[in-house]
Parts: structure tokens; sequence; C-alpha cells
């Protein structure tokens, strides 16, 4: 804490040209900045959490993610994917979830594979053919 109130101060005493800053925000949205010495205000309190200056790492996020589906199962397939930064987190979570425990439906829905509608028509008649026979 007293290292970033020390470089504060010296920025605040010696930072006089202005320069632009790369701010990085909440949803990975880009800003850029205007920065010099009279932003900083006199008396002003740093308020420094940890963690709070680490940059996103998408490899570390990758690497956490592949560790934890490696020991059993231990993340979600959502949050696998989200850590992995695909495009579209949610059907590729569906897709996984469908084709390890519904691969009828995976192969249906996601593959578009199995019966006609002609068949799937004939099939729904014999069924209900058969629990409501005609008197």
């Amino acid at each position: 804490m007293q290292v970033y109130e020390g470089v504060t101060q010296l920025y605040k005493v010696f930072g006089v040209e202005e320069h632009i800053v790369k701010y990085a925000g909440e949803n990975s949205r880009t800003t850029f900045v205007n920065f010099s010495n009279d932003i900083i205000e006199d008396g002003m309190e740093l308020n420094i959490q940890p963690g709070s200056m680490m940059p996103d790492d998408k490899t570390t996020d990758r690497l956490q993610a592949l560790e934890l589906a490696k020991l059993g199962g231990r993340i979600d397939p959502l949050s696998l994917f989200e850590k992995l930064h695909v495009s579209n987190p949610k059907q590729w979570a569906k897709r996984l979830f469908l084709s390890l425990f519904a691969p009828d439906r995976y192969m249906s829905e996601v593959l578009e594979e199995g019966q006609s509608e002609e068949e799937t028509e004939e099939a729904k008649s014999v069924i209900m053919f058969s629990c409501f026979p005609a008197t």
C-alpha cells in the first residue's frame, strides 16, 4: 500500500504532461482516458484491493478450466466454456450436456439426424392407436 501511495505522490509532483491511458473496464470494454497530475486531488486516499490490478489472462483462465475438467468434472459445462472464452458458451454447454446425457436429443436437435417428419408422424399415430384403441 505504501508503494502505491509513494508512486501516486511522485506522479502528482512530476507527472506534468498529459497522456492517454488505456483502461480495461467491465465486460472487457476498453476506454482511453486523458491522464495528468491534475486528476490526482490533494488529500486523496487510495483504496487498493488484492488482485484488482491483475489483467485478464485468457491463457490462465483456459488452463484452470481444463485442470478442473480433468479433475473429474469439477467444473460445470457453462463455466468451462466461459473460461475457455469460446463464442456462445451456452450453446457449447448445451451441446456437451446433450451429447453426454441425452444422445437421442443431441442427434435430433444438434445434428438434425434421425427420423424424417413422415416417420415421426407415423410413430405418433402408432403410439396413439396402441394407447387409445378404436372401439
